[in-house]
């Protein structure tokens, strides 16, 4: 199995932004060498806020992780204070700046994936900086769909419970809506009758993971 580490940042923008985060580096990894690995950036739900990075195995990638599972991929997942009810698109942009600077990252295989309030994470973090990435996974998220309408050349496979009592289908949909109208063509699955927590089957298989490493920036 790869190595789970956890770790704080640091690092001064125009402010210093910081925060606690967990990493897993596969097994084939080599701190020394040629070869350079893809990156998948996970963002939480509300539910796993606060100081404790076990919550981080609740749900994603990190729950895969914790039952004993390898990827080919380094994982990056930071943790939210309890005090925040919102993703910052600036201290997420410097905790990747902090992880390509730190380990053997493939910039050209950035990926970006979250759940419920890490869905609206990730279509603000890929409007922040749309070409930093490869290729994006929010599920049941939503946001300002104008912000997508600059999201034409970005892989996107979104996914959203048709009856989601959370986060309604129709702010998922609005966000799709935008891409579309801006020349993207972007991926929907509604997954028929699902409620909130739709992402379990997508994380616990391998077709969300092959998608994401099949995507490679220009």
């Amino acid at each position: 199995m790869g190595e789970v580490l956890s770790g704080h940042f640091e690092r001064r923008i125009s402010r210093v932004v910081s925060g606690d985060y967990r990493l897993y580096l596969p097994k084939e990894y080599k701190p020394r060498g040629r070869a350079r690995y893809p990156l998948v950036l996970f963002l939480h739900g509300f539910g796993e806020r606060g100081s404790d990075l076990g919550k981080l195995e609740f749900h994603g990638p990190f729950k895969e992780v914790a039952k004993g599972r390898d990827f080919a991929f380094i994982l990056v997942a930071p943790q939210m204070p309890e005090t925040e009810t919102s993703w910052d698109a600036l201290k997420l942009s410097a905790l990747l700046d902090e992880i390509e600077a730190k380990y053997r990252v493939d910039p050209r295989r950035i990926y970006l994936t979250g759940i419920s309030m890490g869905g609206f994470g990730v279509w603000s973090l890929v409007a922040f900086s749309p070409n930093r990435f490869a290729a994006a996974v929010p599920i049941c998220g939503g946001g300002n769909y104008l912000a997508a309408i600059g999201l034409r050349d970005l892989p996107i496979w979104a996914i959203h419970g048709e009856k989601d009592p959370a986060v309604p289908l129709a702010q998922g949909q609005a966000m799709i809506d935008g891409v579309i109208r801006g020349g993207g063509k972007p991926q929907f699955t509604i997954v028929k009758d699902g409620l909130h927590d739709v992402w379990t089957t997508y994380y616990e298989g391998s077709k969300l993971y092959e998608w994401l490493l099949e995507q490679r920036r220009p």
